[in-house]
């Protein structure tokens, strides 16, 4: 519409601006979608739930022990490389572009947190699969 108001092919504004238009007629984009939050395992669970997680075998334990320990994001944890991993510093760094502020993030590992994805290593990805 803007196009063919500066062609000139049209006159007036673009009919579905929202502001001062049609946003007295529609609803927010929050109350049409809701906020949606997952639950959380109580922190008074943790160790319990961790526990049982560790005997659970497969790369998807694995990995949520990782993201637990490391406070990451799921999509900071399942894109991780090992190129980010050193190992004998102990720290991941992850790249900016994985980061939801769109800022590299260096985080430091617990003993822990090293033995998870230590266990394979068959692929660029941390958690391969």
């Amino acid at each position: 519409m803007a196009f063919a108001r500066v062609k000139g092919w049209r006159l007036g504004e673009n009919p579905p601006i929202l502001r001062g238009n049609l946003d007295a007629l529609l609803p927010t984009a929050t109350k049409l979608k809701g906020n949606r939050h997952f639950t959380a395992v109580a922190f008074g669970d943790l160790p319990a739930f961790f526990g049982k997680l560790s005997k659970v075998e497969g790369m998807g334990a694995t990995a949520l022990k990782f993201l637990i320990l490391t406070a990451a994001r799921t999509c900071e944890v399942l894109f991780a490389k090992w190129d980010e991993v050193e190992l004998q510093r102990g720290l991941w760094t992850v790249p900016a572009e994985r980061m939801k502020a769109r800022k590299e993030h260096v985080v430091p590992l617990s003993d822990t947190a090293l033995e998870a994805p230590s266990k394979v290593r068959f692929s660029d990805w941390v958690f391969p699969a």
